[in-house]
């Protein structure tokens, strides 16, 4: 009993560092600045560039929804843009507790995000979940969709963490992959290679095909949902791509 007392209080500790919104309460003023600062630049820049989903319609039932449906995910280097997209839809992310998951926090908050803090390893099926998974898990029956990178938020780039797995069907929400392409932007040199568009860009974003994960989940299929949402992920890249550059061959 003393144990799991001691446990209660340690969890509720962690929570006071965080605000409702998922920020945290004691941070820096060189943190608040650049997240200031980096909010100004992108909302500049993506009020110069031109934006197209390639399935407007679903893009427009996404954006009506207010019952939180999906587990929208796609890769970290891709994070600056799709920030824009979903101002109007209640969502929830899944960021770092990490300083650089705190800065992105802060530029998404002024996007209309609110938080998790955790990273796709804290909700992994071998370290048993804990309490970012049930706070997904919360958010989602709260009518939150739910917005994660998973392959954050240290890589390896581009593979899935099988938490998400996990996520998708404790909660019932239906994972939508996300592709992205962009013609003239530039990469950071971080272990994602994290894209920055630029001034007048053009950005093309596809959905995938939803995927739905059943309620009891057998251990053998864990890997293959895994698997699946990685391809899915890929391939909606790869159109993404396609389809801006068929509009540049027309174009010239």
């Amino acid at each position: 009993m003393i144990g799991l007392k001691m446990q209660k209080q340690n969890r509720d500790r962690i929570d006071q560092n965080y605000d409702i919104f998922g920020l945290k309460i004691d941070v820096s003023f060189r943190i608040r600045f650049f997240s200031s600062a980096i909010y100004q630049l992108l909302n500049s820049i993506y009020k110069t560039m031109t934006i197209e989903c390639l399935q407007p319609k679903l893009h427009e039932e996404v954006l009506r929804d207010k019952f939180g449906k999906y587990i929208f995910v796609f890769w970290h280097r891709h994070i600056t843009l799709p920030i824009s997209f979903f101002r109007t839809m209640p969502h929830k992310c899944l960021t770092s507790k990490s300083r650089d998951g705190e800065l992105i926090s802060r530029i998404m908050f002024r996007f209309g995000s609110r938080f998790v803090r955790g990273s796709s390893s804290t909700i992994s099926v071998n370290k048993g979940g804990g309490m970012a998974l049930r706070s997904l898990i919360q958010s989602s029956r709260e009518g939150y969709n739910l917005v994660l990178t998973p392959d954050g938020p240290k890589g390896p780039p581009n593979e899935v963490k099988n938490g998400i797995v996990k996520l998708a069907s404790l909660s019932g929400c239906k994972i939508l992959p996300l592709g992205f392409a962009i013609k003239n932007s530039f990469e950071l040199s971080t272990w994602d290679r994290t894209v920055i568009p630029l001034p007048f860009s053009k950005l093309s974003m596809n959905y995938g095909e939803p995927i739905s994960v059943p309620r009891k989940l057998k251990r053998n299929e864990l890997e293959n949902y895994t698997i699946q949402i990685q391809d899915a992920i890929k391939k909606s890249n790869l159109l993404a791509e396609s389809s801006l550059t068929i509009k540049d061959e027309k174009i010239s």
